[in-house]
């Protein structure tokens, strides 16, 4: 006797590869407090960069800034983001201290943050000087 024929059949499915962005950018010394990187003004180190969702609910990850002021936010998937920086005592952002990107099917380069030392001092000012020893100056 034989065994009865058994047909099996499968069916696979082939989903295209996920695809996956990078969010970078430059965290620089704005010296002449401008608002934009310019020749002589050197990336900050050490500074951390986060990213995330667009309801700003949920922190996907952070990153800390390279000896060159460079970061990169890598393997991220398609959709809306916003990338903060974290502020550091002594600080002042001069550019916004967090962009609105959406991540589509490229990567997005250029998101960077610009900060000045802010210089605490007992000086006075020309108003303070005039006011204190010549007040009576027309």
């Amino acid at each position: 006797m034989r065994d009865p024929i058994v047909e099996l059949t499968a069916s696979i499915e082939v989903f295209p590869p996920q695809e996956v962005s990078t969010v970078s950018g430059i965290k620089f010394h704005d010296r002449n407090d401008n608002g934009q990187r310019d020749c002589g003004e050197g990336g900050l180190q050490g500074w951390t960069i986060e990213l995330w969702d667009d309801t700003q609910t949920t922190i996907i990850g952070t990153t800390t800034t390279a000896s060159d002021g460079s970061y990169k936010c890598e393997g991220i998937e398609p959709r809306k983001y916003i990338v903060k920086e974290v502020l550091q005592n002594g600080w002042v952002n001069i550019t916004p201290k967090e962009v609105s990107v959406e991540v589509i099917d490229a990567n997005i380069n250029n998101v960077n943050f610009g900060n000045i030392q802010r210089i605490s001092t007992n000086a006075r000012t020309i108003g303070y000087w005039k006011n204190h020893y010549f007040p009576f100056e027309t």
